[in-house]
């Protein structure tokens, strides 16, 4: 499917996929979960500086795990995520909150990044006016 990947998350030590073909249902399912309760865009949530409640954000990431055919409650998302973060290890938020960042599209993988950079030793091009 032109302009979509295939997309793979991990949890627990393993992958777990979505084809380019499945992703707008899984983007709908994560906008309409961000949104409960909010008003405006899913990502204008997840940027604010104290983003979703982290409950909330747990459901909505737990439930993207399970469409990408993973075995996992919301409450065990919440539990790791909160635990790591009372050991002072953010790391899993920031991995969840990439992942619900790559499923809206606001981020490209790791290849489109790659594409995007400026080649080294050229000046980009002048704009005309």
């Amino acid at each position: 499917m032109q302009g979509f990947d295939d997309m793979t998350m991990e949890w627990d030590g393993k992958s777990y996929s979505v084809p380019a073909d499945r992703q707008m249902d899984l983007i709908l399912r994560v906008e309409t979960g961000l949104l409960v309760g909010h008003d405006g865009q899913a990502y204008e949530l997840l940027m604010r500086p104290n983003g979703p409640p982290i409950g909330q954000f747990s459901r909505v990431y737990a439930d993207a795990l399970r469409y990408a055919g993973a075995k996992v409650e919301p409450l065990e998302v919440f539990s790791a995520i909160t635990s790591e973060i009372r050991n002072g290890n953010g790391l899993m938020l920031q991995t969840a909150i990439f992942d619900v960042m790559r499923i809206l599209n606001l981020i490209g993988t790791d290849q489109e990044v790659q594409k995007a950079k400026a080649t080294p030793g050229k000046k980009p091009a002048a704009r005309k006016a």
